[in-house]
């Protein structure tokens, strides 16, 4: 913040300011965890585990690449986009891409959660039932949300960005559908984790990235910006397939098929409607396409309301 202040409002450095700003306020924040961590003083007095240490990196080092194998799907979009159509159209897909990243970011903030209690639950008890409700839940709440989302996109993206990017919306519903792909691949990624696979999450993820690349190759010169939205979803397609179906070798449990497959089969359609439709009546189908996917899911509803209820009640009675 205040290097933003100094650099930007200040100095007037521009663009070049933003980027040192952030450089040196990385830079501070190492040196700062570096002190007050006792890092170097660690490292003078010999107190490093060497083979904890090794182990770390062995385990981290294949995150390094998933990150980037992630980065490359992310950005290599608008990259290609612009290459291969317009820089106009590359923005236009940027402003319909942040819709669907709240989905992303919500499942950022649960997968953080999912994590430690994947972990816990594997070195425990492996209990298949804990993944089946989590996945079952998780699985609900995006569908929902998506096509939620996808049932009012039109209107909102004319008050939310304008006459100049509203032609964006279009691009929306099958990116959202791609965002749901991610959070799957996601939530198993975090089982390799818990089975200490992370060379498995790496693999995944960099197959799919090159997979996008190509695809952007193939489609965006025939059918421009569309063509980057459905590599994208692909590309998280495969990625949750693989992963679903490998992870069973460290954990097994069941997966409610039916109601993945309806749900995410019925948002697709829900896309495909509200894109091809330009009649008023698109609204009172993709109404019904929602409320055929929250039936779809009721009973996961109705289990989440039992879990919720449960909890308050052990809360009030450990209070009492």
């Amino acid at each position: 913040m205040i290097f933003n202040i100094v650099f930007l409002s200040v100095l007037k450095l521009g663009l070049l300011g933003y980027f040192v700003a952030i450089i040196l306020s990385s830079i501070l924040s190492i040196i700062q965890l570096l002190i007050f961590g006792n890092v170097i003083r660690d490292c003078i007095s010999n107190k490093l585990n060497m083979s904890l240490l090794k182990e770390m990196l062995v385990f981290s080092f294949p995150m390094i690449l998933n990150n980037v194998s992630w980065w490359i799907i992310n950005s290599s979009d608008k990259v290609m986009i612009e290459y291969f159509d317009s820089a106009a159209a590359s923005g236009i897909y940027s402003v319909a891409a942040k819709i669907p990243s709240i989905i992303i970011s919500l499942t950022t903030i649960f997968n953080q959660a999912w994590i430690i209690s994947s972990v816990r639950e594997y070195d425990n008890n492996k209990d298949p039932n804990f993944f089946s409700k989590i996945f079952s839940v998780f699985n609900c709440m995006l569908v929902l949300s998506s096509s939620l989302i996808v049932l009012i996109i039109k209107p909102f993206m004319s008050i939310y960005v304008g006459s100049s990017f509203v032609e964006c919306w279009i691009f929306v519903p099958f990116l959202l559908l791609g965002s749901i792909f991610q959070s799957y691949a996601t939530f198993f990624g975090a089982i390799y984790t818990s089975a200490k696979k992370n060379v498995n999450v790496m693999s995944t993820t960099l197959v799919a990235a090159i997979i996008n690349i190509v695809l952007n190759i193939l489609l965006i010169p025939r059918i421009g910006v569309q063509g980057a939205v459905f590599a994208t979803a692909i590309s998280y397609f495969l990625i949750f397939i693989f992963r679903m179906y490998d992870t069973q070798k460290y954990i097994k449990f069941s997966i409610e098929y039916f109601n993945v497959i309806c749900s995410v089969l019925l948002l697709s359609v829900q896309c495909c409607i509200m894109i091809k439709i330009q009649h008023n009546i698109v609204y009172a189908l993709s109404a019904v396409l929602f409320l055929v996917i929250l039936f779809v899911n009721m009973n996961t509803l109705k289990n989440l309301k039992t879990m919720i209820l449960k909890k308050i009640n052990f809360r009030n009675i450990g209070g009492k």
